[in-house]
């Protein structure tokens, strides 16, 4: 069973106990959306998924965007938000886990998280 570590006061929780790499039970799914609205940000720790991966995860919340200047040779819908070598420091001074750090795109409101507002 998934948990929830909530991580400040105001924002961000650690989700551990779920595979990314796996498919997620629509029950899964419905319990990270509710973590979302209450936490406005997920960390999923030592996830070594790939950029086809990432976007099959990111489809379980809603449609996806292709970006509109920089799209992703392959994956349109995806893009690097920046790039640090495994192990080295970021200017906040964490060291980066992984060597990119990808983002899929989607901006609609969502009917579900407005209302929460």
């Amino acid at each position: 069973m998934p948990t929830a570590q909530k991580l400040t006061p105001a924002i961000g929780a650690e989700i551990s106990g779920i595979d990314l790499r796996e498919a997620l039970t629509d029950s899964v799914v419905r319990w990270l959306s509710d973590q979302l609205v209450a936490h406005k940000v997920l960390f999923f720790r030592d996830q070594p998924i790939d950029t086809e991966q990432h976007l099959t995860f990111a489809r379980r919340f809603g449609e996806l965007e292709t970006h509109p200047v920089q799209p992703k040779a392959g994956f349109p819908e995806s893009t690097n938000a920046g790039f640090a070598g495994a192990g080295t420091r970021s200017p906040s001074g964490t060291i980066a886990p992984h060597s990119t750090i990808r983002q899929p795109i989607t901006f609609r409101p969502c009917e579900r998280w407005n209302a929460s507002r």
